[in-house]
């Protein structure tokens, strides 16, 4: 780790930077088994990047946390069409 990419130090970049975070400290409370660890990565790779001014190891954490929403996204999508099925199996109807 070196600084590199200065661009991601400034006041906007941090605040960016500090919204991502706490979408992901967001995801990480949502009672999914082991739908914490992405985000966790995801954060603590940004962190470091940040301590070291490392931009690099700063977009390399947002992929992380990008493809940690995505993994996230299809558990809730599938947890709802699970309850959906549930349902209407319940009723005795036909889910298309």
């Amino acid at each position: 780790m070196r600084p590199r990419m200065p661009g991601l130090k400034g006041d906007t970049a941090e605040r960016v930077i500090g919204a991502f975070c706490l979408a992901l400290a967001v995801i990480q409370i949502l009672p999914i088994p082991l739908g914490n660890v992405l985000p966790a990565l995801a954060i603590s790779i940004i962190a470091l990047g940040m301590i070291e001014r490392d931009g690099v190891w700063v977009l390399a954490g947002f992929a992380v946390g990008v493809a940690a929403m995505i993994v996230v996204g299809g558990v809730i999508w599938a947890m709802a069409l699970a309850t959906l099925f549930f349902f209407a199996s319940i009723a005795g109807q036909e889910f298309p």
